[in-house]
């Protein structure tokens, strides 16, 4: 294993090296036919290491979540312009002449990140938690469940219902309850953990949905259809993933490929549908929307508005955020923008602190581009700070910014290293060395790990804090022993 490690890392090492000195030129189609290789190489490492280990046959995992995300952003549309279907006339290709940057950058990440998930054998009891066991603990069910329940209806009494549902405004920023809502997912997390506490190992869907308490399973179900009616997928699909690794930890089933596989197709398409479907007259019923979505999905994939193919549609809209790649990598190789030598992630880090970044702006005054990388790749898409609606950035973006090549480099290593840790405490680890605060962490993160390649490592991490913190305000108790 460790021989496959250092490979890695050379072959990794030896891309940024070339990176430093990589001119601003037109696409390289033989530097990307190389990189292609490069990423069939990681993928048959990552899953021969998966199944010679006990994650064998766990197909739905945080890593492989995260993977299929990563290879969207990084890859698809340059895929795409290398086979013709995007081309430099695109509209998601901004600057053609530093794809081959981002495409270095790219597999720079990648062959880090394989390198640090593979870079330590999965051993069942090799990470200890500090707490008690969640077998040995018991939450304040009563209380939880009122907290779900003001928070949802504080929720709805902060947005104007009936364009919410409609899809006329669907982002939570636009009516400024997003704090409320983030803290309407943390209590959603918090009754997952209560319901991992009190179901049995090895259960059964149905016994693992009958210990929710029924007033939160109402509450969680109203939420992610109206967020799926409002056309914002994204806490629709967290939401379900949390639910889910809340079974897979609690049962540790192992679901057959072809079943994953077909799983996920359907999903895909059905949240593409969704996102056209947005887009479409908000006048006209969501059912109607939805057929005509379909149809237009048919004819010409998830941008056939924009006149736009891609080698595969259902992820097309993944590889948005190639946006910021570009943006990014411009930005710094064309227009000779600084990094911000660790400032993001140090931000990043405070923000888990309530109120912390208006703070943290307004009494060190800065702008947006310096204070975070969504900001940065915002201010120099847009050309300032006049905007409607944001790109984000991504993981490759953020570590980018901050350290050049190899802040990608080093930054996607731990990330590797944080990934197998999610799935190592999901599907492998002895559950009586996993606490309260452990699973409530897991849970978060695992819920974002196909978000991650469009975010930053650390997402979750203020939501963390807010959960602890009301754990530690209603506190948890040792069961009684008998």
């Amino acid at each position: 294993m460790k021989d496959r490690v250092i490979f890695l890392l050379f072959v990794a090492i030896i891309a940024s090296v070339y990176y430093c000195q990589l001119p601003v030129c037109a696409f390289n189609s033989s530097l990307f036919d190389i990189g292609m290789l490069m990423i069939i190489i990681s993928m048959v490492v990552f899953v021969r290491y998966s199944e010679s280990s006990p994650l064998k046959g766990f197909w739905i995992r945080p890593s492989f979540l995260f993977i299929i995300g990563y290879l969207a952003v990084n890859f698809q549309y340059l895929l795409d312009f290398r086979l013709g279907l995007k081309t430099v006339s695109s509209r998601m290709i901004l600057y053609p002449d530093i794809l081959n940057h981002c495409m270095v950058l790219g597999v720079v990440g990648l062959l880090s990140f394989v390198a640090g998930y593979i870079n330590i054998p999965v051993e069942e009891n090799s990470l200890h938690s500090t707490h008690s066991s969640v077998k040995q603990v018991e939450l304040p069910t009563s209380i939880l469940v009122v907290l779900n329940f003001f928070l949802f209806v504080a929720f709805i009494a902060t947005i104007d219902i009936v364009p919410f549902l409609s899809g006329v405004s669907y982002s939570s920023s636009e009516q400024g309850n997003a704090q409320i809502e983030g803290l309407l997912y943390v209590s959603n997390a918090l009754i997952v953990v209560q319901a991992c506490i009190q179901v049995p190992d090895n259960c059964t869907v149905k016994k693992y949905v009958s210990v929710f308490p029924k007033l939160s399973l109402c509450i969680v179900s109203l939420y992610m259809l109206m967020r799926l009616l409002s056309g914002d997928r994204g806490p629709f699909i967290y939401t379900a993933l949390l639910l889910f690794f809340g079974y897979a930890y609690s049962s540790r089933r192992r679901v057959k490929l072809r079943s994953v596989i077909f799983l996920a197709i359907g999903g895909m398409l059905f949240i593409s549908l969704v996102g056209i479907a947005r887009s479409l007259d908000k006048g006209v019923g969501f059912g109607d929307r939805m057929s005509e979505a379909f149809e237009m999905f048919n004819s010409g994939g998830r941008f056939s508005d924009r006149e736009e193919r891609s080698v595969f549609s259902l992820t097309e809209e993944l590889g948005f955020s190639f946006f910021v790649n570009q943006t990014d990598v411009h930005a710094v190789e064309v227009n000779g923008e600084p990094f911000n030598y660790g400032l993001y992630t140090f931000n990043e880090v405070l923000s888990a602190i309530p109120f912390m970044p208006s703070l943290l702006q307004t009494t060190l005054s800065l702008p947006p581009e310096r204070f975070s990388s969504a900001g940065f790749a915002n201010f120099h898409y847009f050309g300032g700070y006049e905007r409607n609606w944001g790109i984000g950035t991504s993981i490759v973006g953020d570590f980018f910014l901050q350290f050049g090549v190899w802040g990608v480099l080093l930054g996607m290593f731990l990330s590797g290293v944080f990934l197998r840790y999610l799935d190592i405490l999901i599907y492998v680890r002895d559950k009586s060395f996993i606490g309260v605060f452990t699973l409530l962490f897991i849970f978060l993160f695992a819920s974002k790990s196909i978000y991650m390649p469009r975010a930053m490592l650390l997402v979750e991490l203020p939501r963390f804090v807010w959960g602890s913190i009301l754990l530690l305000l209603f506190g948890v108790k040792r069961k009684k022993q008998l």
